[in-house]
């Protein structure tokens, strides 16, 4: 659609940023998310955890209802050493906390937009997400890498190659926090707002002064027409008076 602009939600510039020094023999992931709902589908990395070897942990931040599901699923994987639950923390406590991983997992079932996978790319950590809604949209191939939803071994698969892999992990940490910088900072936000409402503006000006020479000429027309035929109605008494003025 031409007439649209979409502007992506930015987040503070001030991120604490992980070292660019790629994970070597201890994996450490992080899972931001709220328990309140399946749809954030921290079930699936528990059992990509499961399929992971024993040199990679998992922390879970957040709380809710289905806080007991997740952690029922753990001891019956038995991996209560390799995955920690961290509950709810404050926002700015997570981001100082970020910088201490090598990786997020996104295991969404369905996102709307993905501000979580932002914070991690800020931080310097390469996402690992599921390909959907608005996660499709943030996370790209420079950055992270999407896998398909609710799938256990493709999560494991593009976290061991994301993490194993030292040149991919370098490349995509770099890239992380340049494509946050560029596109999701409250500055780009801001600038982007600015763009579309001056450039809306600019054309309701230019369309204005259109306007206004479209009423003159209208009017200009209009008065012709008026005169005109008030000449055509009257012509017997203009005739004598053209006459007396010529002579």
């Amino acid at each position: 659609i031409d007439n649209v602009s979409v502007i992506p939600n930015g987040i503070s510039n001030n991120c604490h940023t992980r070292n660019d020094e790629p994970p070597k023999e201890l994996f450490r992931l992080v899972c931001v998310a709220n328990f309140y709902s399946e749809v954030k589908g921290q079930k699936y990395a528990v059992e990509a955890m499961r399929l992971l070897p024993r040199n990679y942990e998992m922390s879970f931040f957040g709380e809710g209802i289905f806080l007991t599901t997740v952690k029922d699923l753990t001891i019956r994987y038995g991996l209560e050493e390799r995955i920690r639950f961290l509950g709810w923390s404050d926002n700015r406590y997570i981001r100082e906390k970020l910088v201490e991983y090598d990786a997020m997992v996104v295991p969404s079932e369905s996102e709307s937009f993905g501000i979580v996978a932002i914070e991690g790319m800020a931080a310097g950590l390469p996402v690992i997400a599921s390909e959907v809604g608005g996660l499709y949209e943030v996370v790209t191939e420079d950055c992270g890498l999407l896998v398909p939803a609710a799938k256990p071994r493709a999560l494991a698969d593009g976290i061991r190659l994301v993490c194993e892999n030292p040149g991919i992990w370098e490349k995509k940490h770099n890239a992380a926090i340049e494509h946050v910088r560029e596109k999701f900072t409250v500055e780009a936000m801001a600038a982007k707002y600015q763009r579309t409402f001056s450039g809306s503006t600019l054309a309701e000006r230019h369309a204005g002064k259109w306007m206004e020479v479209l009423c003159g000429l209208t009017f200009f027309f209009w008065c012709w027409v008026v005169v005109v035929t008030y000449f055509v109605q009257f012509k017997h008494l203009f005739g004598p008076l053209i006459h007396f003025f010529i002579g």
